[in-house]
């Protein structure tokens, strides 16, 4: 691709991204060239252009300037990252607000420790730190977390200590191992969530999600055994949100639960409207059916901004993006996300 060709997608809102060869990833061009729509956070590959290193980050030494009493949201893991910055598959958010500073998962645990050493986001002054599920993509970097953490507690639902499988054509484990010896061994600093808990002030998790929107499923071949006779419901997955003056922002690790019971479920708790919906939300192997449907729900709630990120997939991100034009912002590790606060 060509600097012309990179300037016609860019005016058009098209990000350009590095991907690695053999990538497989649908070129945005193309279809611009075949006559297409192609819209506002779609993405191009081209292999000499690099995610772009964080604003403000100082020379991936510090953080950006920090922006008053607001609330800030940086992505430290995810399966993307900003130039500088490590990628692995798995996710984690850190989360300042005027109520406290949040680690929301820890990834796998190597992208955690060299992240946040880049961008020095300052996790000694956790509060505390939430897993969203017990999946080792989510949960293998709590130990280095509480090292990390001294004051934190770990907000986790006891589901997530689990014995967990992916059972497709090889049986892959998956539990949060690591994750669950230091839970184990943790005392008074764990605080087990099954209904919803106040984290901090402005700051909540949902404990478990009501699966009303049966159409919803968890996402993948997941079991508690290895030869896969028992399904895993995963009843653990939780979500946080919190509350800003424009509105409630839905932080999530997978939704497993279901984007969509997950935010109607928040509505609920919150008693707000919605903002804002940031992580990931497991639609890489959805159907187109209920990508659509998913999309039409984020369009029915009139957010302001929607990040997706880790397992969402790239087709459900295109059709979100087409259904919210100008809203969508693709997650990555090193994404600093502002917002006003409660």
């Amino acid at each position: 691709m060509g600097p012309r060709a990179r300037r016609t997608l860019e005016e058009r809102g098209v990000r350009v991204v590095r991907v690695w060869p053999g990538g497989g990833r649908e070129s945005a061009w193309r279809r611009y060239r075949q006559g297409e729509t192609v819209a506002p956070g779609d993405e191009c590959g081209h292999a000499d252009w690099p995610l772009p290193v964080p604003e403000g980050a100082a020379g991936m030494s510090g953080s950006a300037p920090d922006q008053g009493g607001g609330v800030r949201i940086t992505i430290l893991v995810d399966n993307r990252a900003a130039g500088g910055l490590s990628s692995e598959h798995g996710f984690a958010a850190w989360i300042r607000a005027p109520g406290g500073k949040v680690l929301f998962d820890t990834g796998q645990g190597p992208a955690l420790e060299a992240n946040h050493r880049r961008l020095g986001t300052g996790l000694a002054g956790a509060c505390a730190i939430v897993l969203s599920h017990g999946h080792y993509d989510h949960a293998g970097g709590l130990p280095y977390a509480l090292r990390t953490c001294p004051q934190a507690r770990v907000y986790v639902h006891p589901d997530a200590l689990r014995e967990r499988w992916s059972v497709g054509v090889h049986p892959r484990e998956i539990s949060a191992a690591a994750g669950r010896a230091v839970v184990e061994k943790g005392g008074e600093r764990i605080v087990w969530t099954r209904g919803p808990t106040d984290v901090a002030p402005g700051i909540h998790v949902t404990g478990e999600i009501p699966r009303r929107n049966r159409s919803e499923d968890v996402g993948g071949p997941y079991f508690r055994d290895r030869v896969g006779s028992r399904p895993d419901p995963i009843p653990d997955d939780q979500a946080l949100w919190v509350d800003t003056r424009a509105g409630v922002v839905v932080v999530l690790g997978c939704a497993h639960a279901g984007v969509v019971n997950t935010v109607a479920y928040v509505r609920e708790l919150a008693g707000s409207p919605v903002n804002a919906v940031i992580g990931g939300m497991h639609l890489g192997s959805a159907s187109a059916e209920r990508i659509e449907a998913t999309c039409d729900y984020l369009r029915e709630l009139d957010l302001r901004l929607v990040v997706p990120c880790h397992c969402t997939g790239a087709a459900a991100v295109r059709r979100m993006s087409r259904h919210l034009p100008g809203r969508v912002r693709r997650g990555h590790a090193g994404l600093v996300l502002d917002l006003p606060a409660a």
